[in-house]
């Protein structure tokens, strides 16, 4: 090789090192990028079994499926009417809509007294607001998997199961709700959900993905 030859040499390494380099760098980042997506879904895990959420919003949700399917008529009847107005029926009038969202003890109090000073107690949530909070989780998570935040395949060993033990009830809740409101009045998380049971359910039994349900998995499935 002669002395002219070298710089050349000496180029072409240079380039192979730093095509290597940067090849490396990438392989990093996309381990580093799933690593964070897997743990961004470990974190929802964790974040819905809390003992704060559990307790809060996945156990009262589970009251209100109970009593969605099993009470006694005409009680069902009149409850899932309330259910469904807490999503659509803002045409009312002024009236019913204080009724049902603001209660009539605040129609006797100063407003800025109610305003500036009431302490709103926060210790438990209403049915309302632990469904809403319940609803809105998932839409989350939807929209989580939907942006690519979090690892799909690790969302769904995690998050099928607790899914799916709540998803007829949800379904049927949707479709309810559904069948009384225009699509324009139809709140995000009727989507969400929709799509939730494509990703995470097995859609013939409603089963979590890669999971085959024990008996006591599911121990109201069949009850309504």
């Amino acid at each position: 090789m002669s002395s002219a030859d070298a710089p050349v040499l000496i180029a072409a390494l240079t380039a192979i090192v730093g095509l290597f380099s940067l090849l490396n760098a990438f392989g990093v980042a996309l381990v580093t990028q799933r690593a964070e997506r897997r743990a961004k879904a470990v974190e929802i895990y964790d974040e819905y079994y809390s003992p704060e959420n559990y307790r809060r919003v996945v156990l009262p949700v589970f009251c209100i499926m109970l009593k969605w399917w099993h009470l006694p008529e005409p009680q069902r009847s009149d409850y899932r009417a309330v259910l469904r107005r807490g999503w659509i029926g803002f045409e009312a009038d002024a009236d019913s809509l204080l009724a049902t969202y603001v209660g009539a003890d605040y129609l006797g109090e100063n407003p800025n007294h109610a305003h500036f000073h009431k302490v709103v107690p926060s210790e438990a949530f209403t049915e309302h607001e632990s469904l809403t909070v319940f609803l809105y989780f998932w839409t989350k998570v939807y929209e989580l998997l939907h942006a690519d935040v979090v690892d799909q395949k690790t969302a769904q060993r995690l998050l099928a199961g607790p899914y799916s033990y709540l998803a007829d009830f949800i379904k049927e809740y949707r479709e309810d709700i559904a069948q009384h409101a225009t699509s324009d009045d139809l709140p995000p998380w009727h989507h969400a959900t929709q799509e939730l049971d494509k990703l995470l359910l097995d859609t013939a039994t409603s089963t979590p993905k890669s999971y085959t349900a024990s008996p006591a998995t599911k121990p109201l499935a069949q009850a309504h």
